[in-house]
């Protein structure tokens, strides 16, 4: 009898496995409503196409050489892990099950014969997939999809975000998903104020209405002025004395690039990458190491419990994977071609080496150079195969 089990998605729903008590439900940002927002839901893209582009490897530690060395037959488990798609769609999906629910799941596939490991993956939609516990057996656990028990042989769970003791992951929109539900509500109230062209509420005093069905009917003209922006007709003699200023308009202004900001901070963006204002001009230099701090810090973030999960359960001793950010140290060729000559000629890299890093073949053997002639003496005739020397 299994004692129950919990969705991966929704961290309050398992908070009963470590006898957590949360707070209440108020106005938490769902899933959808998050990701709705511009630059929430534009820098979870940004990082999960960014990772994506990211290649991984295998490599191999060289106790003679005492360097990582990637191998030439790579694991079929980092080039295609997902036979129904392609590498790049399987870490976009994997990452972005990790930044917003904390979890990715994936059924093993079969032995590859490189590594004696499994060499293929079937992802499994993270929302469906719940954690199962038997308190008869403490430490043991499984994942439930519908119907199905799977066994954790038979499951790759890559986590991030998890504590101590805890078995599944917690994703950025749990973690401040009361955040993203004030800035649902500053953005619903801009909605609503920018609906009715930025119209202010107002109070009206209008002497020829003496009714109150008259009145009634004046005030749901006003509101439909109001959201909708078209003109309508007011008694004569009617005054009307709007209650919003300059202030609050400046207010939502400020609101809005608040929690634009706030979304970058919370994803670690930077901010120029979502298309905010930054404190001031940001010359190139600064925006090239901002990109590379971004690539380095933000994607490692994601990546690395990917590797660390690959290296661990699919990948035989002596092998782990790594993310292999050289393409991305510098952005512009000409600091490419700096950096290449300059650890080429210190002799960090050979040349072939350096040419590798940038996609680049092995450097062209020179054309042996013709056997100079004196004057007046024959050129030394070729020999074919297998033919001898005259007399």
């Amino acid at each position: 009898m299994w004692a129950g089990s919990s969705g991966i998605g929704d961290r309050r729903s398992w908070a009963w496995l470590t006898g957590e008590t949360l707070p209440p439900a108020a106005a938490p940002a769902t899933r959808d409503e998050a990701l709705s927002l511009p630059a929430f839901g534009r820098g979870v893209e940004l990082i999960a196409s960014r990772c994506a582009s990211t290649p991984l490897v295998a490599v191999r530690w060289d106790r003679q050489t005492r360097v990582d060395v990637e191998l030439e037959d790579q694991p079929t488990v980092l080039t295609q892990p997902d036979p129904l798609s392609t590498a790049w769609h399987w870490r976009f999906a994997a990452v972005k099950d990790l930044v917003e629910a904390g979890n990715h799941v994936a059924l093993l596939g079969d032995v590859d014969w490189r590594t004696g490991r499994p060499g293929w993956l079937v992802p499994l939609p993270v929302e469906h997939v719940a954690l199962v516990t038997d308190p008869s057996r403490p430490g043991w656990w499984a994942f439930a999809l519908g119907g199905w028990v799977l066994d954790r042989d038979d499951v790759l769970h890559i986590s991030a975000g998890n504590r101590s003791g805890e078995v599944l992951g917690q994703g950025v929109i749990s973690q401040y998903r009361w955040r993203l539900g004030e800035q649902l509500t500053a953005e619903q109230w801009a909605g609503r104020y920018l609906h009715g062209g930025g119209l202010p509420p107002a109070v009206i005093t209008a002497p020829q209405l003496v009714t109150d069905e008259q009145l009634a009917e004046f005030r749901d003209r006003w509101r439909g002025m109001v959201e909708t922006g078209e003109a309508t007709i007011i008694p004569n003699g009617a005054q009307v004395v709007p209650l919003q200023s300059d202030a609050q308009r400046q207010q939502l202004v400020e609101a809005r690039q608040w929690n634009a900001l706030t979304a970058a901070i919370i994803l670690g963006v930077p901010p120029h990458k979502l298309g905010l204002p930054s404190a001031g001009p940001m010359p190139y230099t600064n925006m090239q190491e901002a990109d590379i701090q971004f690539d380095r810090d933000v994607l490692a973030r994601w990546l690395d419990p990917i590797t660390a999960t690959i290296s661990q359960w699919l990948l035989p001793l002596g092998v782990s994977a790594r993310a292999d950010f050289t393409a991305r140290l510098r952005t512009d060729t000409r600091t490419q071609a700096e950096v290449a000559t300059m650890l080429s000629g210190g002799a960090v890299l050979t040349r072939d080496e350096a040419r590798q890093m940038y996609g680049r073949g092995p450097w062209p053997e020179p054309d042996p150079q013709p056997v100079p002639v004196a004057a007046g003496q024959e050129p030394a005739a070729s020999l074919s195969d297998g033919e001898e020397v005259p007399g």
